[in-house]
């Protein structure tokens, strides 16, 4: 889960530096991140009940 968020939050970074905007490829991507780690982790736990 954990790697999940890092990498979003790094491409968020790489693409933020890219197209030199403040912040706002990174707040998305990183949330955007947050939700397939929730999603990964409900499929995870729905598949093993």
């Amino acid at each position: 889960m954990g790697v999940i968020i890092f990498i979003g939050t790094w491409l968020g970074q790489k693409t933020d530096d890219v197209f030199e905007i403040n912040h706002v490829f990174t707040i998305s991507f990183s949330l955007i991140s947050v939700f397939i780690s929730l999603y990964y982790m409900y499929v995870k736990t729905k598949n093993e009940s």
